[in-house]
């Protein structure tokens, strides 16, 4: 995840989750090469990172969730700056193309951000309301989870509605919240310090 979140992270970021459907849509700004863009597109190195989930299909005529990954380069961030000039700061996010976007990771469960600040007591605590740009802005960290589920498991979900919540849920595996209980997924977590 080199360049996951690089010197201008500090500028909003986008957040947005939809329990229900499972999805999780994260975008900030980021310093990439010029080597990492469009070369026709290549005008600085202030670009824009989304990452975003979505059940698309598979080349053995199934479906899965994946999480993907846009990267804006930077002759299309700059126009998208324009939405920091309002209070708050509103960043719209480049529409998703999972045909042409980059997959960077198959089979996932859940895909979610959980943005951090300390209470007054100095104890980690989860920001509320992360969807709402103000209240993002006072995280100091991010823990990033992704959950994806084993290829064996996973040919048991055929079709968009066995990855929600209430779908089929493959012998070792259920949709709850308890994550250390299912044999047949696996949890990864990362943290950022979002923190100046």
């Amino acid at each position: 995840m080199a360049g996951f979140l690089g010197p201008a992270h500090r500028l909003p970021l986008f957040h947005d989750r939809n329990d229900a459907k499972l999805e999780t849509r994260l975008g900030f700004f980021t310093a990439q090469s010029s080597r990492a863009q469009e070369p026709v597109k290549n005008s600085g190195d202030l670009c824009y990172a989304y990452y975003y989930t979505a059940v698309t299909g598979d080349p053995n005529g199934r479906v899965s969730r994946k999480l993907f990954r846009k990267l804006v380069s930077s002759a299309d961030t700059l126009p998208m700056l324009d939405g920091l000039k309002t209070d708050p700061p509103v960043v719209t996010p480049p529409q998703p193309d999972p045909v042409n976007d980059d997959v960077i990771a198959a089979n996932v469960l859940d895909f979610r951000c959980e943005f951090r600040n300390r209470n007054a007591q100095g104890a980690w605590q989860v920001v509320p309301n992360p969807n709402d740009p103000v209240a993002l802005a006072s995280a100091a960290e991010v823990v990033i989870v992704l959950r994806v589920l084993t290829a064996g498991a996973a040919v048991e979900l055929t079709s968009e509605g066995d990855w929600l919540p209430g779908g089929t849920e493959p012998k070792g595996f259920d949709f709850d919240s308890e994550e250390d209980d299912d044999a047949q997924a696996r949890t990864f977590r990362i943290r950022f310090n979002l923190a100046q």
